[in-house]
């Protein structure tokens, strides 16, 4: 018995796919027809770099937002984003990864419980639900080589290296989950 060729037929649903296809993979290229070729991010942090690190991020990976005087290891993802003397501020950038980062844990060195008082209480006010863990200063040094990446900022202020612990946002999925 021979085989026959049927002709391929391009009708509306196989031309439906072919065109589904090519805009998942243009719009994944960051193609976009109506702003000649390039997306534009409206919101949220528009730092490509810090937009990468926070998309890799998972549960207990540390991200270090660095003074200007932190020795950063030669090998560590540096995100460098000094520009003059105290800007921008840590406390300026933790306030911006509140809004996109789940954050569980909180490290800040115990030397800046009393050079720092003010840092510390926006820290509380910026992530109330995070523990906040006081280690020595050079355990905040040896944390900073296990990290995915570092914000250095211009920031001035003694002791004011924060790393933050990344968590998981259950309860918003037990939220869609439950319907409570």
């Amino acid at each position: 018995m021979l085989l026959q060729k049927t002709p391929i037929r391009f009708d509306s649903y196989w031309i439906f796919l072919l065109v589904k296809k090519w805009l998942f993979i243009s719009f994944q290229a960051g193609y976009c027809p109506k702003r000649n070729g390039v997306f534009v991010k409206k919101s949220g942090i528009l730092n490509r770099e810090i937009s990468r690190v926070l998309a890799t991020m998972g549960h207990y990976d540390f991200l270090v937002v660095a003074d200007a005087g932190l020795p950063i290891p030669r090998d560590a993802d540096c995100i460098d984003l000094s520009i003059d003397k105290n800007l921008p501020s840590v406390s300026q950038i933790l306030s911006l990864l509140s809004t996109e980062l789940e954050v569980e844990q909180i490290f800040f060195a115990s030397e800046g419980q009393h050079l720092n008082k003010e840092l510390i209480s926006k820290i509380d006010k910026i992530f109330p639900q995070a523990d906040m863990t006081y280690i020595d200063h050079l355990s905040i040094k040896d944390k900073v080589r296990t990290a995915k990446a570092v914000i250095r900022t211009g920031d001035f202020s003694p002791y004011s290296n924060t790393i933050l612990s990344c968590g998981v946002s259950f309860s918003t999925y037990e939220q869609r989950i439950t319907g409570k």
